[in-house]
């Protein structure tokens, strides 16, 4: 009787490290997409200066342009370090005092 506990505690550990394995790789390719995209706007962003200075032109309140600034900050400080980021984890870790996803 023993015997076959064991067994189905450890069936239902390898079924439960199969399941985390798989959320996590899917997690994975997600925040690759993710981040890709977030880089390629931060430096779309970087290179043209005028994008901030045309929306901040735009933006009609107060509340509207701070969001601007914030919004740029935040592409500045993924452009700074894009090396380093490569999950949205990496994203909150540098820059998420601007913005948190």
């Amino acid at each position: 009787m023993k015997k076959i506990n064991y067994l189905i505690l450890i069936l239902l550990l390898c079924v439960l490290i199969y399941v985390l394995n798989l959320y996590f790789t899917i997690n994975i390719i997600e925040d690759d997409s993710f981040t890709s995209l977030i880089k390629e706007m931060a430096e779309k962003n970087h290179n043209n200066s005028s994008l901030f200075i045309e929306n901040y032109n735009k933006a009609l309140t107060l509340e509207e342009k701070r969001k601007v600034m914030i919004t740029n900050e935040f592409y500045e400080c993924i452009y700074k370090n894009k090396e380093h980021i490569h999950t949205k984890f990496h994203v909150n870790s540098f820059c998420g005092h601007f913005i948190r996803f």
